[in-house]
């Protein structure tokens, strides 16, 4: 069995699973995360000591998938964007406490990873996994391999500038990405148009709004919505084609939670990607949803430790 820990930024997952990628059991809280790295720490061991202390002994090892740059080489988390996480030596505080061997990584490389062998990309040694949540980032894939760059940095698909003098990106760039089609994206975009004077059903959610009501509002039919998901949407499909051109993937795999409008965004995603594509072949990537769903990120913790890189 494998402990696996996937930390965001808004939550923590803890679970255990069996060496074919199932997950037997898993606990979900909100994350302290910023209330600093102790407080987030300890509220790990207390989900482990309370939820999975009798399962230690079977134990082979323990995954965490870890939000923001990652220095896996001595399983140092560099820094996370959204809190003041900075150079936690994560692999070093949980080995101390629970004397098994610990592998991290940034949460959507081991994404990438899990979906490599437990998800549709098992007998694809070539592919792009893209996560669309309240940020966007990427993996790759190549040769079987993860593909980490020099740094560590490799697959930062959210800072490809799609829109000259868009939005302001917390980068410090306008127009990339993620500042134009990630779930914050679309509530600003939502809520800047409504204060303009434009009519929509999402009005009624004032504050509370999020991207999940943009999508449910796109499906009853509600202009505005339908807007911002196209926009979106097609800003993925332009980024796409370019990992298409450069990668030549086998497939591009999109998860994260803006994806559970994959009904909506798809066609579009798919028809912006390969009318710039530079050829037929290219044309034909299959450009698809991740199999592994809202635990996408448990399953790449525990590819960390069953399937650890070379």
């Amino acid at each position: 069995m494998v402990l696996a820990i996937d930390i965001g930024g808004t939550k923590v997952l803890v679970g255990i699973l069996d060496k074919s990628g199932q997950i037997l059991d898993y606990h979900k809280e909100e994350s302290r995360a910023v209330l600093g790295s102790d407080v987030l720490i300890e509220q790990i061991f207390a989900i482990i000591d309370t939820y999975y202390s009798k399962f230690l002994e079977d134990v082979s090892g323990i995954g965490i998938t870890l939000p923001g740059i990652v220095d896996k080489g001595n399983g140092t988390l560099k820094y996370a964007p959204f809190s003041n996480l900075k150079d936690v030596p994560v692999a070093q505080i949980f080995t101390k406490k629970y004397n098994k061997a610990v592998y991290i990584d940034n949460d959507v490389n081991a994404c990438a990873w899990g979906e490599k062998w437990f998800g549709v990309a098992r007998d694809c040694d070539n592919f792009a996994w893209m996560t669309v949540s309240t940020g966007i980032g990427g993996g790759i894939v190549i040769n079987g391999k993860l593909l980490n760059g020099y740094d560590g940095m490799a697959g930062e698909f959210g800072h490809m500038v799609v829109e000259e003098n868009g939005e302001l990106c917390g980068c410090g760039q306008r127009g990339c990405l993620e500042a134009m089609a990630a779930g914050p994206a679309w509530v600003n975009k939502a809520l800047k148009e409504m204060y303009s004077g434009a009519k929509s059903i999402l009005r009624n959610k004032g504050d509370a709004l999020t991207a999940k009501d943009i999508a449910d509002a796109a499906r009853n039919g509600d202009k505005l919505a339908q807007e911002i998901v196209h926009g979106a949407a097609r800003y993925i499909g332009i980024a796409i084609s370019w990992i298409i051109n450069i990668l030549n993937p086998q497939m591009v795999i999109l998860g994260g939670g803006i994806m559970e409008a994959d009904d909506l965004m798809l066609p579009i995603i798919r028809e912006e990607a390969y009318k710039r594509a530079i050829s037929a072949r290219f044309r034909k990537t299959p450009i698809i949803k991740t199999s592994l769903g809202y635990n996408a990120g448990l399953i790449g913790a525990a590819s960390l430790v069953l399937y650890p890189e070379n």
